[in-house]
């Protein structure tokens, strides 16, 4: 079986079975057509308009948030940010800071 690096889109949602729900837990990867997939990257806008979204679990194989990912999430309370995480673009920081909140209360 190969393995490959995958970056989530809004575009490819329904190959990792995620539906439009408060709560999102991401696996770190799945198979498709014989190949694992592992998710990489969290991409531009993937998220974006999402108002039910509460909270989301990141796996720790994501390593990048790109721009906008959660833009106008407004009812989003809580999100992991992985240990590995290696880049997070400026208009995701903003999760960043969510995180250390809740995790402090």
């Amino acid at each position: 079986m190969k393995t490959k690096l995958f970056t989530l889109t809004k575009n490819n949602l329904d190959l990792v079975n995620i539906k439009r729900t408060s709560n999102i837990i991401i696996p770190k990867s799945f198979i498709y057509n014989d190949t694992e997939f592992i998710l990489h990257t969290i991409g531009f806008e993937v998220f974006s308009g999402w108002k039910e979204l509460k909270s989301i679990i990141l796996p720790n194989t994501i390593k990048i948030i790109e721009p906008k990912a959660f833009m106008d999430c407004i009812n989003l309370k809580t999100i992991n940010i992985p240990q590995g995480l290696e880049k997070i673009e400026e208009k995701a920081k903003k999760y960043e800071k969510l995180q250390q909140k809740e995790t402090k209360s």
